[in-house]
């Protein structure tokens, strides 16, 4: 099957297990229903989301740069294939008749589809009625997703020299006060109908309605009862005097409950919409120099290796898959050695921002047998900017001490987290700022 993956996420569903091409993969979708194998010419961080998801819905995910070998799987469109790894690659070929001289037919469905009937438990929350859940709070908050708790819990128990920003939460219950103020009738009323036309929709025809939701919602308006207390809030975590930027950060992540590929994640998941409960975690966004995302166990199941890709500035071009590559590096779990550079970096811009950040942080995330990374949206306030880069002097390349001290010290960190954690594999997101190492969530690793 050809197929342009951004256009297609939860509009297609294949009939039979199916390897899929696609010409372009922008890194934050979802194959479609039925996808066991995904080729792509397009170059894949590791640890990007996409690439995470995959693996936890049991796809092979593979890239192929010679033009002529993908071409000669192309050949093969409407034809039932084989893909096997042989010798480190990937082969795809004609299936071989078996049995009395048929092709054999496979399993009814694909490992994505089998997903289907997997019905992911969620726990539910309890809407608060605060508006603002400081950092000191947060340890009570039952109102609020496990990232924000994850992030207490390590404060406590990670060693000085690994930093964490400063953080505060808007707990679930706030949307729907929102929802309920009498500036906020209108939209209201739409909001709850299109709920209702949504769940009688099919998956095909959700696309029309989950945008006039998300509109719906990023046109809120803030209620004049709620106004000055959240102002505040926000002002003193950092925020700046009489800004009310943050409101369009705030509604972006409510609405991001309602984005296309949440949607049809958790549909596969058996998890409904009335369920998910939305809170925001609220951060100092720390300017960083490098960013970087840490599996404590190799993705490969080698036990002995942790795997860690590293980019210049914030780490949405590493998670999001920007074109290019990250840095990677392998480091044995035990210290007993250097890390080991398995590529070198070539994203060709890097982005940066600064003041406050609105992430998600709702109850379907960071579920266990869950790709739930990345479904929905993180926000900074101030307006990202991104910068073309060029390697040439780049210290991360060519300053070998800069560079093995920047390693080494990732993979302390991330077995720092894992011990802080409880000792399970963890999927970190991190960054380097001014000698500084931070840790910006952890999360289970998939």
């Amino acid at each position: 099957m050809l197929y342009d993956l951004p256009e297609i996420q939860g509009h297609e569903s294949l009939e039979a297990p199916s390897v899929v091409v696609v010409e372009h993969i922008g890194g934050e979708e979802d194959p479609p229903e039925g996808t066991v194998c995904l080729l792509t010419p397009n170059a894949i961080d590791v640890l990007s989301h996409l690439a995470v998801r995959a693996r936890t819905m049991g796809i092979l995910l593979a890239t192929c740069f010679d033009a002529d070998a993908l071409e000669a799987v192309r050949q093969f469109a409407g034809q039932r294939v084989q893909a096997s790894c042989k010798s480190g690659a990937l082969v795809v070929e004609r299936a071989a008749d078996v049995k009395n001289g048929s092709v054999h037919q496979g399993p009814k469905s694909g490992t994505a589809a089998n997903q289907k009937a997997k019905v992911v438990q969620v726990a539910r929350l309890a809407a608060s009625k605060e508006l603002w859940v400081s950092e000191e709070e947060l340890s009570g908050c039952v109102a609020a997703g496990a990232k924000s708790r994850n992030l207490i819990a390590l404060r406590k128990a990670l060693p000085n020299w690994i930093k964490l920003p400063r953080s505060a939460v808007v707990p679930h219950g706030v949307l729907e006060r929102v929802l309920a103020a009498p500036e906020n009738a209108a939209p209201a009323a739409c909001h709850a109908d299109l709920v209702k036309k949504l769940a009688s929709a099919a998956p095909e025809d959700a696309e029309p309605i989950l945008a006039e939701l998300r509109d719906t919602v990023q046109a809120l308006r803030l209620p004049s009862e709620l106004s000055s207390a959240l102002q505040k809030a926000v002002e003193l975590h950092g925020g700046i005097a009489g800004c009310t930027e943050w409101w369009r950060a705030l509604t972006g992540v409510w609405a991001s409950t309602w984005g296309s590929r949440a949607f049809h994640a958790c549909r596969r998941a058996g998890i409904q919409p009335s369920a998910i409960a939305m809170s925001v975690l609220v951060q100092r966004l720390v300017q960083a120099e490098y960013s970087f995302v840490v599996h404590t166990r190799h993705p490969t199941g080698d036990q002995s290796y942790l795997y860690a890709e590293v980019v210049l500035g914030l780490g949405e071009v590493l998670v999001g898959n920007f074109p290019g590559r990250a840095l990677a590096f392998t480091a044995p779990r035990d210290g007993s050695g250097p890390p080991c550079v398995t590529a070198l970096p070539s994203k060709s811009v890097a982005l940066a921002a600064s003041g406050l950040i609105f992430r998600s942080d709702s109850n379907t995330e960071d579920l266990e047998d869950f790709a739930g990374a990345g479904l929905f949206d993180s926000i900074p306030v101030s307006k990202t900017t991104s910068q073309v880069l060029e390697y040439q002097g780049e210290r991360l390349v060519h300053d070998v001490t800069f560079q093995t001290k920047l390693l080494k010290g990732i993979s302390e960190l991330a077995m720092a987290v894992e011990i802080a954690a409880g000792g399970s594999p963890q999927d970190i997101e991190g960054c380097y700022a001014e000698g500084e190492f931070y840790v910006v969530q952890t999360r289970p690793q998939a």
